[in-house]
């Protein structure tokens, strides 16, 4: 029961998180048809109660929310540190799949090793793991399946 609960607290966490970048770009850009879609691709996926899908889909706009303007990257991430306690560097699971990753020293499952690809895709210098970015290359090119 308790797995349950901390799916269902997983699902609502990237549901409000995802939704909250794309209520503020649609905010920025009224009206966009691409933006109005990811908004109703999240709501679906959160209905199924699809962790995995949401998890992409929170990575997907986290990234996209990097390419913002500056000035408009800031007002997200002060939404986002007021909601989450966390800025654009990544959600909190991501960051402790690294976590995770860096301390047992490898990768041992192939989700993770997606977060972690995904994750070195779109590093910026402010980024909470910047300076362990070799580190991190180098588990995922010695990750065996």
């Amino acid at each position: 029961m308790k797995e349950k609960l901390n799916t269902m607290n997983e699902i609502e966490y990237f549901r409000d998180r995802s939704l909250i970048i794309i209520e503020f770009m649609l905010s920025k850009n009224p009206g966009n048809p691409i933006m109005e879609e990811f908004k109703s691709v999240i709501k679906q996926t959160y209905d199924k109660g699809n962790l995995a899908g949401l998890k992409t889909l929170s990575r997907d706009m986290n990234a996209w929310a990097k390419g913002l303007p500056q000035k408009d990257t800031k007002e997200l991430e002060l939404l986002l540190l007021e909601k989450f306690r966390e800025n654009l560097s990544g959600d909190k699971i991501t960051h402790a799949v690294i976590k995770q990753v860096l301390k047992k020293g490898k990768i041992e499952k192939e989700e993770n090793y997606r977060i972690v690809y995904e994750y070195l895709q779109d590093i910026s210098t402010s980024d909470p793991f910047y300076e362990k970015i070799n580190e991190l290359e180098y588990l995922l090119n010695t990750y065996h399946e």
